[in-house]
C-alpha cells in the first residue's frame, strides 16, 4: 500500500547542481606545501630561491593552486595591516613564481590574486617606517607582476576585459582627490601598460601631465611653508615615475609633447 502511494505521489521537479569545491589535498601533497611556504616566507635566501625556483618550473603545482594562492593572498592580507613590508614582499615573490610558471592556469585564482596584488600597488600604508622602508619597490614589483599576469594568461581568454577593468580601478584611484601621492604611484604603470590606442593615450598624457604640475607645485610650496619631509619625499618620487610613464607612452605612440596653452580635456569618451 505505502508502494503504491508513493508512485502515484506527485513529485516536485528539482535541478540539482554541484557546488563548486576545491579539490582535497593528500597528507604528503599538505606537508609538500605548507613546507614551501614556510621556506619562501622564512629568512634563508638560499632555500628561499630554490623554493621560489621550484614553483616557476614544477609543471604539477596546479592542483595546489587554489589552496596556495588563498594562503598567500591572506598572508599578504594580514601583513598589509600589520606594516610588515618585508613579508609582503616574500608573498608578493610567490605570486609572482606562480604566475610565470607556465603549467599553472593562474584564472581559477584570479579572484584572490588580483585584489592582492592591487593592494601592494595601491596601499596607503605598507610599511612602519615609510621615510626609510623601499615601499616603493613593492608597489613596482607588484604592478609588474599584475601586468605580466594578465597579459600572459588573461588577455587571450577575456578579450582584454580584465586589463580594462584594472585600467577603470587604476584611473579612479589616480583621480581620487583623497589619494596619497605613494597611492597614485602604484597606478601609473598600469595605466601606462593598459591604456589602449593613440587617443586614448593623448588623454591619458593629458592627465598626467596635471598630476606632474600637481606634483611640482607640492614640491616648491612645501620647501617654503615646512611641510612634511615624507610628504615632499613622495611627490618627487611620483614625479619621477609620470616622466619615465609619459616617455614611454610618447614612443609606444608616437605621440608629441603638448604645446602649451592647449585646452586639457576633462574626460576621455
Amino acid at each position: 500500500m505505502f508502494r503504491d502511494a508513493v508512485k502515484t505521489a506527485k513529485i516536485d521537479q528539482k535541478v540539482g547542481l554541484k557546488p563548486s569545491t576545491i579539490e582535497i589535498l593528500t597528507v604528503e601533497q599538505q606537508i609538500f606545501m605548507k613546507d614551501i611556504i614556510t621556506v619562501c616566507m622564512g629568512q634563508d635566501d638560499k632555500k628561499r630561491h630554490e623554493a621560489l625556483y621550484t614553483l616557476e618550473t614544477d609543471a604539477g603545482l596546479q592542483v595546489f593552486l587554489p589552496h596556495l594562492t588563498e594562503r598567500i593572498c591572506k598572508s599578504i592580507s594580514a601583513n598589509i595591516s600589520q606594516r610588515c613590508l618585508s613579508l609582503i614582499i616574500y608573498a608578493g615573490r610567490v605570486l609572482r613564481s606562480l604566475s610565470h610558471n607556465k603549467a599553472c592556469d593562474m584564472t581559477v585564482t584570479l579572484h584572490h590574486v588580483l585584489p592582492a596584488l592591487l593592494s601592494c600597488c595601491v596601499g596607503r600604508n605598507m610599511c612602519l617606517r615609510p621615510e626609510t622602508d623601499n615601499h616603493w619597490a613593492l608597489r613596482d614589483f607588484s604592478a609588474k607582476t599584475l601586468v605580466g599576469l594578465v597579459r600572459d594568461q588573461v588577455d587571450k581568454h577575456d578579450a582584454g576585459r580584465t586589463a580594462r577593468r584594472l585600467f577603470d580601478f587604476s584611473h579612479r584611484i589616480f583621480r581620487d582627490t583623497g589619494s596619497s601621492f605613494s597611492m597614485i604611484y602604484g597606478t601609473v604603470h598600469i595605466l601606462q601598460e593598459f591604456v589602449a590606442g593613440p587617443k586614448k593615450a593623448a588623454w591619458l598624457l593629458t592627465e598626467l601631465g596635471e598630476t606632474n604640475a600637481r606634483c611640482k607645485s607640492h614640491i616648491e610650496s612645501g620647501s617654503r611653508i615646512g611641510a612634511s619631509q615624507l610628504s615632499i619625499q613622495e611627490a618627487q618620487k611620483l614625479n619621477q615615475q609620470i616622466l619615465k610613464c609619459e616617455n614611454s607612452i610618447r614612443n609606444r605612440y608616437n605621440l608629441q609633447q603638448q604645446a602649451p596653452g592647449v585646452p586639457i580635456n576633462r574626460r576621455f569618451h
